[in-house]
């Protein structure tokens, strides 16, 4: 397990991505290591360090003193740069380890991805626009598209962009990155006719929610659409909650999948109307019998015929999409990535992408544990939140054993030694753990 650390941001590697991107050009008072030092563990106390908090970071534990004028100079095109090709290469790199133990038969991976995005202040908008002139909406804007495989750990996709950039735009630019007897699960937001039509095309898998716009029909009739409101009737005429049937998506060219329809309980059905409701009388029209009838529906779409996945097992998977919600939530309340203090916008850029890199090492410490505890009993899995406030409460251990020769074996027989009881993933009531849902998915691969 130690080797999966033992390359972890190697300092040569360092100096050779600082040299190439022009970051380095010179010897200088401030080296590309101290400078990276400080940006990955100079910020991680508070909601966003100053200037003056850098400088205080470099003179108790580099012992150097510099000025914060010295320090924001080296906030530029090139620093940013060198951290944009830093994230990239070790997100290249990949964890060798593996949660699951079959040969995927049916599934390479369990791929999970979404977004993320906050506001800006108003001087970072050039390179990050926002949806400004609405009431409580920033001219500037951040989003982040993340996708991991949830086998492997392997981080798929982490890309910056402006806070305008759709989900749609996004998921056909990076279409090409989808492999054969991959499993996809989206929101929404990622999901089109093209997409599916894309995803089929690779011999690939998807499971996603059906979007309101995209078009289901009857397969004994392909000018027919399915009807939500009849579905909702045979439901209850039948006393059933779910229903498993094919239909076609497409326009000239139709292909078979799987909708899975189940019924939500009252509360979430009046939540949905009262939102619809408050929408549609913002924009001055009224809620369509239509959509009355999807709403008090889950459906949920499929290419993954009912030999290798039942309908609950549709269902509870696709719940794995949370896990990305969990990841942000770390992020956010743990990683501080969304900390807003006035600066210029290299100096963000920069922070935000030391934060990336330093959440991106720790995300693989975290699963090798994680692997670890799975393997030694499958009702057993690690808690990322557990994970990463144990990491913040010895936040300098990391750089320790990154570049001052601190053991990793050492800081690994610790980790493990208590991690059942101090990291383990609790059981909460009304909610299934996500350990449940992969010893379930691991009976399918």
């Amino acid at each position: 397990m130690a080797k999966n650390f033992s390359q972890t941001i190697d300092i040569q590697l360092v100096e050779d991505l600082a040299k190439k991107s022009g970051f380095v050009q010179r010897s200088s008072k401030l080296s590309v290591r101290d400078f990276l030092e400080m940006l990955m563990f100079g910020n991680l106390q508070s909601a966003g360090a100053s200037l003056n908090d850098f400088c205080a970071y470099l003179s108790e534990e580099q012992g150097f003193s510099i000025s914060k004028q010295g320090i924001d100079e080296r906030f530029n095109k090139e620093a940013v740069d060198f951290l944009k090709s830093l994230l990239s290469t070790e997100l290249e790199k990949k964890i060798q380890v593996n949660l699951s133990s079959s040969d995927g038969q049916h599934f390479n991976s369990l791929r999970v991805k979404d977004f993320t995005r906050w506001n800006l202040l108003a001087n970072c908008s050039t390179k990050y626009k926002g949806y400004g002139g609405n009431q409580g909406v920033s001219a500037a804007m951040v989003s982040i598209q993340y996708e991991y495989d949830l086998l492997t750990g392997k981080i798929i996709d982490l890309s910056v962009n402006s806070g305008t950039r759709n989900d749609h735009k996004d998921s056909m630019e990076l279409k090409e990155n989808i492999n054969k007897n991959d499993l996809v699960i989206r929101d929404l937001g990622y999901i089109s006719r093209s997409f599916i039509e894309n995803v089929i095309k690779k011999e690939a898998y998807f499971l996603n929610r059906l979007p309101p716009q995209l078009g289901v029909y009857q397969v004994k009739d392909k000018q027919r659409t399915v009807n939500f409101k009849d579905i909702v009737q045979t439901m209850n005429r039948k006393k059933i909650d779910h229903l498993d049937q094919e239909v076609l998506v497409g326009d000239k060219q139709y292909h078979r999948c799987r909708m899975i329809v189940t019924k939500v309980p009252d509360h979430i059905y009046s939540k949905r109307m009262a939102l619809a409701k408050r929408r549609a009388k913002d924009k001055g029209y009224s809620v369509s019998n239509e959509y009355k009838s999807r709403a008090r529906l889950n459906v949920y779409l499929t290419n993954v015929d009912n030999k290798k996945m039942s309908t609950q097992m549709v269902v509870k998977l696709y719940k794995a999409r949370w896990q990305v919600e969990l990841i942000f939530k770390v992020w956010k309340s743990l990683g501080k990535v969304n900390a807003l203090s006035k600066m210029k916008v290299e100096r963000f850029e920069c922070q935000l992408m030391a934060k990336l890199i330093w959440l991106v090492t720790n995300w693989k410490m975290f699963f090798v544990v994680n692997s670890w505890m799975y393997s030694t009993s499958q009702n057993n899995m690690c808690s990322l939140w557990k994970f990463f406030k144990q990491t913040l409460r010895k936040p300098l251990l990391l750089r320790d054993m990154l570049w001052r020769n601190a053991s990793i074996e050492k800081w690994l027989y610790s980790t493990f030694q208590k991690a059942n009881q101090n990291l383990r993933l609790e059981r909460k009531k009304g909610k299934t753990p996500f350990y449940d849902i992969f010893n379930q998915f691991q009976l399918l691969t």
